[in-house]
């Protein structure tokens, strides 16, 4: 008999670790935010003066935000 509900530990791992994200981002009233870059784009670039900067990603998406808003988007930097 097959049975169709079998996980590896991965799998059991990562939806459990989904789950208490979940449970936190509810519990802490905290949105998901996720960003893809493709290869092209930079990011270890960006990631690497971020941190010799010593600028963390909540500050950084904080402040940029700020800057969305007194200029009332992003085509205007």
């Amino acid at each position: 008999m097959e049975e169709d509900n079998f996980e590896t530990r991965i799998e059991r791992h990562r939806r459990l670790n989904l789950a208490k994200q979940k449970r936190f981002r509810a519990k802490h009233k905290v949105r998901k935010f996720g960003v893809d870059f493709r290869d092209d784009e930079g990011l270890e670039e960006i990631l690497q003066r971020l941190r010799e900067d010593g600028v963390t990603n909540k500050e950084f998406i904080k402040k940029s935000f700020e800057k969305y808003k007194k200029y009332g988007g992003f085509e205007e930097w």
